[in-house]
């Protein structure tokens, strides 16, 4: 008995539009593999509290082990100081300045480390309206305007950053 090809019957043109539906479909695999990855990372490392490193950066290295000794850091989380209107806004810089200097290992990573390092500056203009960067109110809303559109981020952070366009909008045009 002969075996009989899998495509026999397909036309050049059927079979083109047969591998394309694949490739089609396992690029979008990839993208929802890509972006469970970043929300499974944004949530532990929104879990997370600031290492006393965040708090010490200029800190002699005997004043950083006494801090470490006696345990003063945030014993609040990372998503819950970003959620928090109250939060003080030199813990927010804090976060900013972490999460700038923090390496990362993958792709997925790094858009997830950016995103915090954005939410921070969000945070400080819309609860504090304190602009703790650089960046021009033009440049921030194009970047806060990216990630409202994020699917993998909780609405909290989503709706953050909805608040922070407003925000920038609203300066641009004074």
């Amino acid at each position: 008995m002969t075996e009989e090809s899998q495509t026999s019957g397909l036309g050049p043109n059927k079979l083109h539009d047969l591998l394309r539906i694949c490739s089609e479909a396992s690029t979008e695999e990839e993208q929802t593999d890509s972006d469970q990855r970043k929300a499974e990372l944004l949530q532990d490392m929104l879990a997370e509290t600031l290492p006393v490193e965040a708090f010490t950066g200029s800190l002699s290295k005997q004043m950083t082990t006494l801090c470490q000794a006696f345990g003063i850091s945030s014993e609040e989380s990372v998503g819950n100081l970003l959620s928090n209107p109250k939060t003080d806004v030199n813990l927010i810089r804090a976060i900013k300045d972490y999460f700038k200097k923090k390496s990362t290992k993958s792709q997925d990573e790094h858009d997830v480390v950016n995103l915090i390092y954005y939410s921070a500056i969000a945070c400080a203009l819309v609860n504090h309206n304190l602009k703790i960067t650089k960046y021009s109110h033009h440049d921030l809303h194009k970047a806060f305007t990216i990630f409202t559109n994020v699917q993998w981020i909780p609405p909290v952070l989503s709706g953050l950053f909805g608040r922070a366009c407003e925000y920038c909008q609203n300066k641009a045009k004074s």
